[in-house]
């Protein structure tokens, strides 16, 4: 038989040899059926780079992306030249696409994609739970809901991992089956979780209100900056025309020309917040104010009278500069006697405590304000560090919650299962619902 099977390829074999390679117009001829390319699925062959017909090499055309080296009948079996080989199919049945392999590791997956991957887990569970003749109707829905609900690996492995609520006593919830010694342990619990959360909201409200505060202080240099360059432009623009009006010479007082000098100082104030120094109710009690309400309501497009706010800083930098004087002089005897402005610290930073734009800020020069040097950062990675902490705490106990009630629910679950009272009352229970028990 062998021989036989030998001998007919290799009259094949040479009768596919001596057929003409092209048509009578000139068209090439391919496959052992000599016909020329008409748009039909063909496949080279790795031992002879001849093009073969899928049809006529009897292969199925949607294994077509599956080939990784094909060898003809005559390559194969007669040459023995070698065997064709296919890529591992994508394992979800109705896919014929060959599975990935990783670029960088060159491991091969099992699939074609994730979503494929999901979706023969998805059908591998439900076609398990269907096959099962021991489970009830009802564990099958029930299980199937779940399985099909799965949306990826991670759920699928925690999937068993707890325990369901207990529910077999009628009436009774799982928290009035709890003992006291853990109703009194969640409730502790429970306690500090709110603790922390009302700690946690104070420490956000103080970051909220920093985080305005320092825009706010910034839009104040930027229209004092841009105030007081205007007030120089005008005072330039009287002196010229009062020393032209006397013939005098077109430069002023400081031997410039009229124009105003763009290179006006830049106004930058400390804007350290005295509120920042409150704590607990006190603070509470600030944020339910009209100050922190301003401030934390406060956008950038909001506009700000630049004459106003000239005029208050103005006389705010007038007192700081009479104290600084006053200082100089005699610091001791202003301590003693007790003479400084109210408004005026004894370091030299003056805070405004009129309701104006600059309530609670030192509105000393920034670069001169030694005692609130980095304020804004200082307290920002205070309050963020406070915050993460606090968080975390937040989440342990939270997570202890958790596993209390599922000590306990084990717990209920255990007792119920090896007490024949309790099964014998759940079973009750369930007839007297009109269910009859499995």
């Amino acid at each position: 038989m062998l021989n036989d099977h030998k001998k007919n390829l290799e009259q094949q074999y040479s009768k596919f040899q001596k057929a003409p390679k092209f048509s009578l117009n000139s068209e090439q001829l391919y496959c052992v059926c000599r016909k020329p390319d008409n748009g039909e699925l063909m496949v080279a062959c790795d031992g002879c780079d001849q093009w073969f017909h899928f049809k006529c090499m009897h292969l199925d055309k949607k294994y077509k992306d599956l080939i990784s080296k094909f060898y003809c009948v005559f390559c194969d079996e007669l040459f023995g030249r070698g065997k064709t080989q296919y890529k591992r199919k994508c394992r979800l049945p109705e896919c014929y696409k060959p599975a990935r392999v990783d670029i960088v590791t060159g491991q091969t997956s099992k699939y074609c994609c994730d979503a494929h991957g999901v979706k023969f887990m998805k059908d591998y569970v439900v076609d398990v739970v269907r096959k099962s003749e021991k489970e009830t109707t009802s564990v099958n829905a029930l299980f199937t809901k779940e399985a099909i609900s799965i949306a990826n690996y991670s759920e699928f492995k925690a999937l068993g991992m707890t325990l369901p609520i207990f529910d077999k006593i009628s009436g009774k919830s799982l928290v009035n089956l709890m003992s006291e010694q853990t109703k009194e342990r969640l409730a502790s619990i429970d306690v500090n979780i709110g603790n922390l959360e009302k700690l946690e909201r104070t420490y956000e409200s103080k970051l909220k209100y920093l985080m305005k505060l320092r825009g706010l202080v910034k839009k104040l240099n930027e229209q004092l900056t841009k105030a007081i360059l205007d007030e120089n432009t005008k005072i330039s623009s009287v002196d010229l025309k009062s020393q032209n009006g006397k013939g005098g010479s077109k430069r002023n007082r400081n031997g410039k020309n009229g124009k105003a000098s763009k290179r006006t100082a830049k106004t930058d104030i400390c804007g350290y917040d005295t509120s920042l120094q409150l704590l607990g109710n006190s603070w509470i009690k600030f944020t339910n104010g009209e100050r922190y309400k301003s401030v934390v309501g406060w956008d950038n497009s909001f506009s700000i009278n630049e004459k106003g706010i000239l005029t208050e800083f103005k006389l705010l930098r007038k007192r700081l500069q009479i104290t600084e004087d006053e200082q100089r002089e005699d610091v001791s005897r202003e301590q003693s006697e007790g003479e400084m402005n109210s408004n005026i610290k004894s370091d030299g930073c003056i805070v405004d405590k009129e309701l104006t734009i600059f309530c609670g800020l030192c509105v000393k020069d920034r670069k001169k304000c030694s005692k609130h040097l980095t304020w804004y950062t200082t307290i920002y990675d205070s309050l963020d560090s406070n915050i993460a902490s606090i968080s975390e705490e937040i989440n342990t106990l939270r997570k202890e919650k958790d596993k209390v009630k599922q000590e306990e629910n084990r717990r209920l679950w255990e007792k119920w299962r090896n007490n024949p009272i309790l099964k014998n009352e759940s079973a009750s229970t369930v007839i007297h619902q009109g269910i009859t028990p499995k």
